[in-house]
């Protein structure tokens, strides 16, 4: 048996134990904050499964009308035939905590979470498991069901193919002005990816005012931003704008990790970052071609003033001489 067969060989035998160990366990599904297995059809698919009669605990009931679900795979370090079993998947907003264990195929869903803003994240808490993103930052929306896989490990997990970028102008900002924040996506990988959405959190403190994408549609929540842009095809890409303002009356203070994240129903999820820094004051007006022109007389002014102040003093000792 050669090592890589040695390796899977290894991995179904772990997984078998881990399931065997799960299912001594007591599960109730009543018990709110409790971590709940999930149900699914057979493994492997890639595509959208259907709702299961598992339910883990609700988000507050004022916003569970529509019955959105957000769903997904963890699979050991990307490889979709090593599911990650038994690895704690958590939801988190303002107010409310989902939780569910993945299940024998890697696989985890949330039913009735509503439209609240969270932070979708698997692992970590001592579980010794690392993902290769983390916190990605998401609201359910009515009628479509989100699908967020993840690549996880015990040691450094392997990270999505397809590629993102983000990038904010201006970087340094101040009270009342306009920063833009431009998320860049490409299908790095050999299949199609559907139901790609790109993702941004605004500091606290910026607010949107206006959205534009390469196709599909968005929408804000509060200071996230979520752009459907739908399929990208191998070696195709798509892109998100973000148009943000800060408040007049200062604005925020400090420094911040823009974070855009990825996620489509086949691939793994992919996080990109850069940093921007809010001033809390007046307006940081950029250098224009005006700017450089008055620099420049002001340089030359100087000169001519100490050239003219020099030959005074040259007149003055040679007079007094």
């Amino acid at each position: 048996m050669n090592q890589h067969a040695r390796r899977k060989a290894l991995a179904v035998a772990a997984s078998i134990v881990m399931l065997l160990a799960l299912l001594a366990l007591p599960v109730s599904p009543s018990s709110a904050g409790a971590l709940l297995q999930a149900s699914t059809p057979a493994r492997p698919t890639l595509t959208p499964m259907p709702a299961s009669s598992t339910v883990t605990p609700a988000a507050p009931a004022a916003s569970m009308a529509e019955n959105p679900s957000l769903a997904g795979y963890v699979w050991v370090n990307g490889d979709i035939f090593v599911p990650a079993v038994g690895i704690p998947v958590r939801f988190v907003g303002d107010g409310f905590e989902l939780a569910a264990l993945t299940d024998v195929n890697g696989y985890y869903q949330f039913e009735n979470v509503g439209q609240d803003v969270g932070y979708l994240s698997v692992a970590g808490n001592g579980t010794g498991w690392k993902a290769s993103v983390r916190d990605i930052a998401l609201s359910p929306r009515p009628g479509q069901s989100l699908r967020a896989n993840f690549s996880a490990s015990q040691g450094t997990p392997e990270k999505g193919l397809a590629l993102l970028s983000v990038s904010v102008k201006p970087s340094v900002f101040g009270a009342g002005q306009t920063v833009t924040v431009t998320i860049n996506a490409t299908n790095n990988t050999d299949q199609p990816l559907s139901g790609v959405w790109l993702t941004h959190m605004l500091p606290d403190g910026l607010s949107v005012s206006g959205l534009s994408m390469s196709r599909g549609d968005a929408q804000s929540v509060g200071q996230l931003a979520m752009a459907n842009v739908g399929d990208i095809a191998p070696g195709d890409s798509a892109w998100f704008t973000i148009v943000a303002v800060a408040p007049g009356n200062g604005g925020p203070k400090g420094n911040f990790s823009a974070v855009a994240s990825m996620i489509s129903r086949e691939g793994v999820a992919v996080q990109a970052s850069t940093s921007l820094k809010g001033t809390g004051g007046p307006a940081i007006l950029p250098v224009t071609g005006a700017g450089n022109w008055l620099i420049g007389a002001g340089l030359l002014l100087a000169v001519l003033s100490v050239g003219v102040h020099q030959a005074r003093r040259r007149s003055a000792r040679a007079s007094g001489a």
